[in-house]
């Protein structure tokens, strides 16, 4: 009963490379160690000797070796544990391992998106790939103009901002729009309405 410090020790490079402090109570323990080793190496695992001398009287840990129950020699997908500093043939003190791969984390930029709502149409998607308009320059310092091909196929024009908020409405009457509003810098969805109730949004960027 009381305190012991598992180690592991790279042993190529015989450094050791954990260390953490366990509650160990009478009778059987689970031992949480939550080491991450590196793989294709060779590791020792025991405990630290001087605070065993220090609690105990003596270097060795105060665990008994059991018979019944364990799970040695260790032979796991990840890690295998097949001998001890006392041979092949005994094995002290730790037993029944359970080990998994690292959890994988994934880290990643959050990336803006913008949605526009009409409440008046339904608007499936920003189409950034049609050529039925274009808009030039874009992005863009202020103005901007609008080439749409086969003008007679649509009815009006729009630009929004980020939040859904209808700027600008027209009709379209021609192949060229020119845009004399004065923009700030953001982005903005230029929706275009056809005669049957297809649309195709844009995104503009002013800067």
């Amino acid at each position: 009963e009381g305190p012991r410090t598992i180690t592991i020790v790279d042993e190529q490079a015989s450094q050791e490379i954990y260390r953490k402090q366990l509650m160990c109570d009478i009778g059987l323990n689970t031992l949480d160690i939550g080491a991450v080793l590196n793989g294709e190496k060779n590791y020792v695992i025991s405990t630290d000797p001087n605070q065993n001398l220090n609690n105990f009287g003596f270097r060795s840990p105060d665990f008994m070796r059991s018979s019944t129950d364990v799970d040695f020699p260790f032979n796991g997908s990840l890690l295998q544990i097949t001998e001890s500093t006392f041979g092949t043939g005994q094995y002290y003190y730790f037993y029944n391992w359970k080990v998994k791969p690292e959890d994988k984390v994934c880290n990643s930029y959050w990336k803006a998106v913008y949605a526009v709502v009409d409440g008046n149409s339904a608007i499936e998607s920003i189409n950034e790939t049609s050529n039925e308009f274009n808009i030039y320059p874009n992005p863009t310092s202020g103005r901007f103009n609008i080439y749409i091909k086969n003008s007679s196929k649509w009815n009006t024009l729009k630009i929004y901002d980020i939040n859904g908020m209808l700027l600008m409405q027209s009709k379209v009457d021609s192949e060229f729009i020119s845009n004399n509003m004065v923009l700030a810098t953001g982005l903005y969805m230029v929706k275009l309405n056809g005669r049957k109730g297809n649309s195709i949004i844009r995104k503009l960027m002013v800067y």
